[in-house]
């Protein structure tokens, strides 16, 4: 039985969860299913398949249709307590490497996945900006590029596991709260900039990333790109966008 995370605004009104239920040529296969909030309250029940620590995912689903880009997540069965386990946040980073890296390698096999979610939870908690602050996002601020790679050619350590380049946007909008998809990015209020008269979002985005802002109690939303040496965000609501390249 899966226990979901509480979830910070915007409210999920349902879940997607993707688990292994079946092994084909030593791979597991992953499936998907769709719950709504009001039946997760005491967990859902779900068969997976026997293996050795494989991850689990969970992602909200928000009353305007759209799916949170940031997965809860738990292994499978090194998490299992009491016939439960919960996904959390926290491990959705980490969790999203090994499935890829199991999914594409076979040098995955025998890793010791515990440490590597340890080690990734270390770094996460150490990542800073240039003022000596804490990035805001929590583990997706780390580079998934070099892990992935040097996992898939087995010279993985932990010196691998290094910041993301990041980005600050200045972008136009409503007054008020934002939050994030990233449920481990704090609330984000706007400012107001008398140089241009206007209230902006000025949030920190990691490259190759994409993250939405909602504002609280609308349905306004922005989605904001970092690709590579590329940037855009864009409002479908009032239209304005802008792009760029570094």
């Amino acid at each position: 039985m899966i226990n979901m995370p509480v979830c910070p605004a915007p409210k999920a009104v349902a879940w997607r969860i993707e688990y292994p239920e079946s092994i084909d040529n030593g791979r597991p296969q992953y499936i998907t299913e769709l719950i709504a909030a009001e039946e997760v309250c005491s967990g859902v029940l779900i068969r997976i398949a026997c293996g050795s620590n494989l991850p689990v995912f969970a992602w909200p689903v928000y009353s305007c249709g759209r799916t949170g880009g940031f997965p809860a997540a738990a292994i499978y069965p090194a998490d299992i307590s009491g016939g439960k386990m919960a996904v959390s946040f926290e491990d959705g980073f980490a969790c999203s490497i090994l499935r890829s890296c199991i999914l594409n390698s076979e040098v995955i096999r025998g890793f010791d996945t515990l440490t590597f979610r340890e080690a990734v939870s270390l770094n996460a908690a150490e990542l800073v900006d240039d003022n000596g602050r804490p990035l805001p996002g929590g583990a997706w601020c780390l580079d998934p590029v070099p892990i992935i790679a040097r996992l898939g050619y087995g010279l993985f350590r932990e010196s691998s596991i290094t910041a993301a380049e990041t980005l600050e946007f200045s972008i136009p909008a409503a007054k008020g709260i934002w939050y994030s998809d990233n449920p481990l990015y704090n609330p984000a209020e706007t400012v107001y900039k008398s140089e241009t008269d206007m209230f902006e979002l000025t949030p920190v985005i990691p490259v190759n990333s994409k993250t939405v802002f909602y504002k609280d109690g609308s349905d306004e939303f922005i989605e904001v790109f970092f690709n590579d040496r590329i940037w855009c965000w864009s409002n479908p609501v009032t239209g304005a966008s802008q792009s760029g390249r570094m």
